[in-house]
């Protein structure tokens, strides 16, 4: 006997229940895809035969991600100084042992000392008193000129005096090597056993 579907010529008979287990429901017709079908126990998804356009799913997993490695960061600069920059409007001081440079601007340096450290200092407008006292190390320049100079108590100066008019006193065991450039004379003086070690310039050098 022939079925109801073949007397009927129904495009597309589908049984959408498989209650078995196994593979979803199937389709038996030519065309269009038939898709879904409940599927109780578990299994694959549905399958299309005899007709273009079916689709099978099978039993996915999730995905998975990967987080991405933290950044680093670089490494930061290290800096670093020669010396300590004294104020010195009026009168300062470097204190034993650290390294100093006096700022003598604007008419300062009425009166700056080095005491067993080291020290320099530039006076521009002129009229500086730079010490230099108890083993200490000092650079001085004067290129505004009428500057005095007091090394004593073992110290070593290298002292310029390029604006002229300079009084430097070498005491107590220093050593001072000096510059008076080609300007007004200067006066160099050695007291006790201070000495000179180079002199250049016009310099008037007594008891040396």
């Amino acid at each position: 006997m022939m079925s109801v579907c073949a007397l009927l010529g129904v495009v597309a008979c589908s049984d959408d229940t498989n209650t078995g287990g196994g593979g979803g429901s199937q389709a038996t017709s030519s065309g269009g895809a038939t898709s879904g079908g409940n599927n109780s126990d578990g299994g694959g998804g549905a399958t299309t035969s005899d007709g273009g356009g079916g689709a099978t799913t099978s039993d996915g997993g999730g995905g998975a991600s990967a987080g991405g490695a933290p950044a680093t960061g670089g490494a930061g600069g290290a800096g670093g100084g020669t010396g300590n920059v004294v104020e010195c409007p009026t009168q300062c001081d470097c204190p034993q042992g650290q390294t100093c440079e006096f700022d003598c601007s604007n008419g300062g340096c009425e009166q700056a000392d080095c005491i067993d450290a080291t020290c320099s200092a530039t006076c521009a407008d002129g009229g500086c008193a730079l010490d230099c006292d108890q083993g200490g190390v000092c650079d001085y320049s004067c290129p505004g000129g009428d500057c005095s100079f007091d090394c004593d108590n073992g110290s070593t100066c290298n002292i310029s005096c390029a604006g002229g008019n300079c009084d430097i006193v070498c005491d107590q065991g220093s050593t001072c090597n000096v510059d008076c450039g080609a300007g007004q004379q200067s006066t160099v003086t050695c007291e006790s056993t201070g000495q000179v070690g180079t002199v250049n310039g016009n310099c008037d050098v007594q008891g040396c």
